[in-house]
């Protein structure tokens, strides 16, 4: 069944990639299936023993998603103090949030420290090369999506061993 989420989860983060790469925009209904997947896939890997153990993971995944949330636009206010201007889209925030979601709360940080600092690596050459201006945005979703693909598919132990 892993394999399964696993394609399903890469398919979602790769359509909203794409919208976010080619309009600069993540579509609400995309933000939306992906959140009823990472709830299909968190009830799927526990025991259906009883409806307290659906419960307990339901409320962890909402627990977790609402820190997420309130991270991520306290790092989107900030930024944006700092810099005078928009520096992180509500679709990104929305998609880390979903995130949360699939990773918990060790797995979604891990996997924004990755999308932080590959960004941050892609847009210092962008800038030294001369393809970005300073402060030029760009699209975020697809380094998200690259750091939530990659804590799914190694797993978080993994990432805390190295």
């Amino acid at each position: 069944m892993y394999q399964l989420w696993t394609f399903v989860l890469l398919f979602l983060l790769l359509t909203i990639s794409y919208f976010d790469l080619k309009y600069n925009h993540i579509p609400e209904k995309l933000i939306i299936s992906t959140a009823l997947i990472a709830l299909c896939i968190n009830i799927s890997e526990i025991s259906l023993t009883s409806w307290r153990e659906i419960g307990l993971e339901l409320r962890n995944d909402l627990y977790t998603s609402l820190i997420t949330l309130l991270v991520m636009i306290l790092i989107k206010m900030v930024a944006e103090k700092i810099i005078n201007r928009k520096a992180l889209g509500i679709g990104d925030v929305k998609l880390a949030t979903v995130g949360g979601a699939f990773l918990g709360l060790k797995g979604i940080y891990i996997a924004m420290f990755i999308a932080f600092l590959i960004s941050g690596i892609y847009s210092s050459i962008m800038l030294s090369k001369g393809y970005f201006k300073k402060f030029q945005s760009f699209a975020f979703a697809p380094f998200i999506s690259f750091g939530i693909l990659i804590v799914w598919i190694f797993g978080i132990e993994w990432w805390i061993q190295k």
